[in-house]
């Protein structure tokens, strides 16, 4: 299995555990986890969900500030881990809700699959890299790797719950020493109470 679809099936199993509970209007539907390794989030005409999507400029500032990486965009990463000249939101900015005044494409910023799953696989690559850095890891773990508070509060804007510790913990207790930090940030980082404003 690559280093992305276990990254993608970490960030699977924390989104379905803990945002289910959170996230009560919401209809989730697990997709076949060895295949997809991804939670699919329902937003059918049966359900409705009053939310706003963080937008692309939300995106690139975390990037920069939370993450490390200055151009505020990230490098779509090859499965060995090595970056591509291929720019991730660069890319699927239109996909992202930015307008595009030449393709009549207003600005929209609404729920959808489609911009979670092109932002978790921007904020688990980000992750990749931001967390191979000694600063940048001190700035979101100061007090070491199980100490979610600082990650939780720059990302969601509040504690974690004590049963979102309790899954963080088991999350991290199943990755190498080494890829810990990395794995807590992608799954935290691309959350979808991260990822949208309710």
């Amino acid at each position: 299995m690559t280093r992305v679809k276990i990254l993608y099936t970490l960030t699977g199993m924390f989104f379905v555990a803990v945002l289910f509970q959170n996230c009560g209007g919401i209809a989730f539907e697990a997709q076949d986890s060895a295949s997809r390794g991804i939670a699919s989030l329902d937003l059918g005409s049966s359900t409705k969900l009053d939310c706003q999507f963080i937008g692309t400029q939300s995106m690139h500032q975390r990037l920069a500030t939370l993450l490390g990486i200055n151009s505020g965009d990230i490098s779509i990463l090859a499965d060995d881990g090595t970056q591509t000249s291929e720019m991730r939101i660069e890319k699927s900015k239109t996909d992202l809700g930015d307008a595009d005044p030449a393709q009549g494409l207003l600005q929209n910023l609404s729920c959808g699959m489609t911009k979670y799953k092109i932002s978790a696989e921007v904020f688990i690559d980000a992750c990749t890299v931001g967390m191979n850095s000694p600063s940048q890891k001190q700035l979101l773990f100061p007090q070491g790797e199980t100490n979610f508070d600082l990650l939780y509060m720059a990302l969601i804007g509040r504690s974690p719950t004590d049963y979102e510790r309790g899954v963080l913990m088991e999350l991290s207790a199943t990755l190498p020493p080494e890829k810990r930090a990395m794995g807590v940030c992608a799954a935290v980082a691309s959350s979808l109470e991260s990822l949208i404003k309710i």
